[in-house]
């Protein structure tokens, strides 16, 4: 797949979307979703000294920014297989996206960028099409050809 396209596989779509496009739509990383003051430099001091916490999730509403910092220490160190959950809304019914556009994979995110990475695999959840559209105007792309 090329940056941007999408595969169905048992009726879920995941898109391979730059972590530039992502991030326009909220920094896992900078923008601190859980409102915990997570910040880089506790990233940073989590993959140095070894501090990190995986393969478990955390739950969200852990208020220790430093047990934040360790499982994104943990993704950056070990990898993952699970996309990142983008919220589309149902638009064309009147239902907008979630205000905080990740449902899930926060920590992922903020791992993503952490490391520089270019693209991460995204589910998204609600109108396909227009959270494909979204993300790939994000992208500056048009909307891949059939076929």
């Amino acid at each position: 797949m090329t940056d941007g396209r999408a595969a169905a596989e048992e009726d879920l779509v995941v898109a391979i979307v730059p972590v530039k496009a992502l991030v326009g739509f909220g920094s896992a990383l900078h923008d601190d979703p859980w409102g915990v003051g997570l910040t880089e430099e506790m990233v940073r001091i989590c993959l140095a000294s070894g501090d990190v916490l995986g393969p478990e999730p955390i739950a969200c509403r852990i208020a220790d920014p430093m047990r934040h910092a360790a499982r994104i220490a943990w993704l950056c160190r070990e990898g993952w297989a699970d996309p990142i959950v983008f919220s589309a809304g149902l638009p064309g019914m009147g239902i907008p996206p979630a205000g905080w556009r990740f449902l899930d994979g926060n920590h992922r995110l903020a791992a993503a960028e952490f490391m520089g990475m270019d693209v991460v695999p995204v589910l998204i959840d609600g109108d396909i099409d227009a959270g494909l559209e979204e993300l790939l105007g994000a992208c500056g792309t048009d909307a891949p050809s059939p076929g």
